[in-house]
């Protein structure tokens, strides 16, 4: 095909979120920009990953998605004589939780560092995430795309709210510092959390409905719900990591946000979608507003939405990053 650049995208599982939305669901949206793209995972075996090698010969550019390259690996790549990519959207060169006080990993900032170098250039999910490559390597800040083709919720008045959280199991116990915040406002306000998720919440006192997660109905269960939170820890450097999904998602679905003042959420929250709060008085302030007022559970749900269907659609990623690796 004259004029089209083969790529290969190489993602790290088959679990991972970050793999099917940055990787699978992307891909086929780079194919109007000039690309014809071959998807593969990272294999766990040598072997296995020298069969890969083959595969990416004939191809003009790889991006590795996430995947952390062993030092071996690291040798074969290069030996493969072809530009990489290397795209992350976590901040994986270091510990998800601290140990002795500290996020900082040695073993995986040495392993990142190697991506790093090993990349022609480096896509990350936000600007700290992007501060940790060097000023001189070609780099681009790309967040993660949001469906946005999805079920809106219609605001209305109710007995009884829901406040939605979607997220991994894993990831549930960033509920549980404010689940003081969360019983108190329970008192005050008529509310019932719902967490959308693959496992159940563990929050007493606090009146919870576990709605399980499945990819096909995610979306429409978003759209049941009233307003969404997000909850980050402001001392954590892997929280100021993250790439705000769940708001984004939140957004896409038409819900105003109260998300903790941590990394990208303020960047993508402002005073027309949501709440950022760093106490639990603003916690309470952000429920008390939200649960007082369906007209501005309306207002802030449309103008989430309207911020990521102007910069956030898989159109629009897609564009952006295909202009930058046809640049590679």
């Amino acid at each position: 095909m004259p004029g089209v650049t083969r790529l290969l995208m190489v993602y790290q599982s088959d679990d991972l979120p970050s793999s099917r939305i940055r990787v699978r669901e992307l891909a086929p949206h780079l194919v109007a920009h000039g690309f014809e793209v071959s998807i593969r995972l990272y294999p766990p075996t040598l072997a296995e990953r020298v069969s890969l090698f083959e595969v990416a010969k004939s191809h003009d550019l790889v991006l590795i998605q996430k995947k952390l390259p062993s030092f071996v690996d690291g040798i074969l790549w290069r030996r493969l004589g072809r530009s990489i990519v290397f795209d992350y959207d976590d901040a994986i060169m270091m510990r998800d939780h601290a140990r002795d006080g500290s996020y900082e990993s040695a073993t995986r900032k040495k392993k990142f560092d190697r991506a790093i170098d090993l990349a022609s250039a480096v896509v990350a999910g936000n600007e700290y995430l992007a501060s940790f490559v060097p000023s001189t390597k070609r780099r681009l800040v790309l967040p993660t795309p949001v469906p946005h083709r999805v079920p809106v919720r219609e605001h209305r008045a109710v007995a009884e709210l829901r406040v939605g959280w979607i997220g991994l199991g894993k990831n549930l116990g960033t509920l549980a510092p404010i689940a003081d915040v969360l019983r108190e406002a329970q008192r005050r306000f008529p509310f019932v959390l719902t967490v959308i998720s693959n496992e159940s919440p563990d929050l007493p006192g606090v009146r919870t409905e576990w709605w399980s997660w499945s990819r096909d109905s995610e979306d429409e269960m978003l759209s049941r719900v009233d307003l969404g939170i997000m909850a980050l820890a402001e001392d954590s450097p892997w929280d100021k990591g993250k790439c705000s999904y769940k708001v984004l998602k939140y957004m896409a679905a038409g819900l105003p946000v109260i998300a903790s003042r941590v990394g990208m959420n303020e960047e993508v929250v402002t005073e027309s979608s949501g709440f950022l709060v760093t106490s639990p008085a603003e916690w309470m302030h952000a429920f008390e507003r939200l649960c007082g007022s369906v007209e501005l559970r309306r207002q802030m749900g449309a103008s989430g939405r309207e911020l990521v269907l102007r910069t956030l659609t898989f159109e629009a990623v897609a564009a952006r990053l295909g202009a930058f690796l046809h640049e590679v």
